[in-house]
């Protein structure tokens, strides 16, 4: 995980929850970055102020929140969103990858890991 402008973490939690980092397995951490460079630009030309709150998954697929937005700010969040549908939350790999439920739990998850994981 690197270090990013938008990302302004406080351990005390009073401005914003980015003290946990990336509540996500590895495997999606190379499309995050992805994602937040492509907000910093969009940001910056935008002149927009914002700072991301949260990174996590749920039900399965990414979850950005951030502080603000505009229009295309969104945009980019959904479509990483909805790209992490197609990726592996553990290994990044998409040619298998797709949603999983087991016991309620819905991960996204490869063949392999699938099976490993008992989904």
């Amino acid at each position: 995980m690197k270090k990013s402008k938008l990302i302004n973490p406080d351990p005390t939690l009073k401005n914003n929850t980015m003290a946990f980092g990336y509540e996500t397995d590895k495997g999606w951490w190379p499309l995050i970055d992805e994602c937040i460079e492509k907000l910093e630009e969009e940001a910056k030309k935008e002149k927009l102020d914002t700072e991301i709150l949260q990174i996590k998954e749920k039900f399965g697929t990414l979850r950005i929140y951030l502080s603000s937005e505009s229009d295309e700010i969104f945009n980019i969040v959904q479509r990483y969103e909805t790209f992490s549908s197609h990726i592996c939350e553990i290994c990044g790999e998409f040619w298998t990858a797709k949603e999983r439920i087991s016991h309620g739990w819905v991960k996204t998850l490869c063949d392999t890991h699938a099976k490993e994981l008992g989904y």
